[in-house]
């Protein structure tokens, strides 16, 4: 399955479905446009020698229900006082009021 290249600040994650559509395995990741990569537990070859990148997804013949699915994610871009508090909390255990307007 060729697949499709992820964006600048977004994660795409190809997962598979349960039949019961109840949880999802994850099998592959892209991120901030990067290459694909496989994910535990699965291991799914993954293939990005060429561009697009291809998963290869076994066959499932005995099992009726099982689908794929890529999800999405982008974060709202942060203001520069979360991207400073996020500094700040990261590297000294929590910042101030007074320490965001520093």
């Amino acid at each position: 399955v060729s697949m499709p290249p992820s964006n600048s600040g977004s994660l795409l994650i190809l997962s598979k479905v349960s039949e019961d559509n109840e949880h999802d395995v994850q099998i592959a990741r892209s991120y901030d446009g990067n290459p694909w990569e496989t994910l535990q537990p699965l291991l799914l070859p993954v293939d990005c020698q060429q561009d697009p990148c291809v998963v290869t997804i076994p066959s499932h013949a005995s099992v009726s229900a099982i689908h794929y699915i890529i999800r999405d994610y982008n974060p709202p871009v942060k203001t520069d006082d979360q991207s400073f508090a996020k500094l700040l909390l990261q590297a000294t255990y929590g910042p101030t009021q007074e320490s965001l307007h520093e």
